[in-house]
């Protein structure tokens, strides 16, 4: 069994690494994601590993200070989005479906709730994400242009969320 699971994983390896030879996709895209995945922003990377799938990796890291009856509390937050993304569509107009996870490190001076978590400290924190959207990409690279859809969710709560990026696919 493991031999045909083996052989089946070659072969679709095959089939798609000349498929995307013919396409000429380009492989690499980097992007400022404002609001979306990283709730303030996130600098990512995604790559390319077939024309209308890709990985993406993204960092953000955030401080947000408020008063509350003249006490100062402070927030701060650094992790970024882990996704898996599918397009759908021709040429450079796709629909983005993407499944992953925003996880980070988050420090508070005070009891929080980030994300339906309390936190008290420094505490690790990782919630779900999806991506609905439009994705503008010229095939051959160029100019990217999204807009989206972004909730976070875990098991506590689910907060809708929107982003917009602007980029470059190489």
């Amino acid at each position: 069994m493991k031999k045909v699971i083996m052989l089946c994983l070659t072969i679709v390896a095959l089939n798609s690494s000349s498929a995307w030879a013919d396409d000429e996709w380009a492989h690499n895209c980097m992007y400022v994601e404002t609001f979306g995945q990283g709730i303030l922003y996130s600098l990512n990377y995604e790559y390319m590993f077939l024309p209308n799938m890709s990985g993406r990796i993204g960092f953000t890291a955030w401080q947000s200070t408020y008063f509350l009856f003249s006490n100062i509390s402070t927030t701060q937050f650094i992790g970024g989005p882990i996704m898996a993304n599918y397009f759908i569509g021709n040429d450079e107009h796709h629909l983005e479906l993407g499944l992953g996870v925003l996880t980070g490190n988050v420090k508070t001076d005070r009891d929080e709730t980030i994300f339906g978590k309390d936190v008290n400290g420094n505490e690790w924190v990782t919630v779900g994400t999806f991506t609905t959207g439009y994705r503008y990409q010229p095939k051959k690279g160029g100019f990217l242009f999204k807009i989206a859809l972004t909730p976070l969710f875990n098991t506590h709560s689910f907060e809708w969320n929107t982003g917009m990026s602007i980029g470059g696919a190489f």
